[in-house]
């Protein structure tokens, strides 16, 4: 309606003026163009994880699940939670792998300080001496979800 109208373009002034825009006929309209000085990360390219990554990241370290607390040590967990995961599942190293994934992805641990769960965070912890100590599937990693190879430990 006309009132609503007249409303939106008191609140807006912006509004008015895109509003008259929409009636101007067809022959009146330019075409507009938008660049992009990049085209928009892929999902493997952007750089922070979470929990709807879970089945990849745990994908990806089936082979270190036997060193997951050293791992997680190295994505920076706390070592209470590394205690609490290995006390609730005993010698199950694949259970305790996902737990602290869970743990990682939904960021228990201090982020202020380490940073957000990322690929290139895996990759460095999976190469780490005091991690998975895994050079290769950290390049395995870095390579499928383009970050940067590790730097050599």
């Amino acid at each position: 309606s006309r009132g609503t109208l007249a409303a939106l373009e008191t609140e807006f002034p912006w509004f008015e003026k895109s509003s008259k825009q929409q009636q101007s006929t067809v022959s009146e309209a330019v075409p507009v163009t938008t660049t992009h000085s990049q085209p928009p990360p892929t999902t493997s390219q952007q750089s922070t994880l979470d929990i709807d990554d879970h089945f990849d990241v745990v994908s990806e370290l089936g082979d270190v699940a036997h060193v997951w607390k050293s791992l997680g040590g190295a994505l920076r967990l706390r070592q209470p939670d590394l205690d609490r995961i290995k006390a609730d599942h005993q010698q199950d190293s694949r259970s305790c792998l996902e737990k602290m994934v869970t743990e990682w992805l939904n960021q228990s641990y201090n982020t202020e300080r380490f940073g957000l769960p990322s690929w290139k965070m895996l990759v460095e912890a999976v190469a780490h001496r005091n991690g998975g100590n895994n050079n290769a599937l950290a390049i395995h990693i870095a390579t499928k979800y383009k970050v940067p190879a590790p730097a050599q430990n």
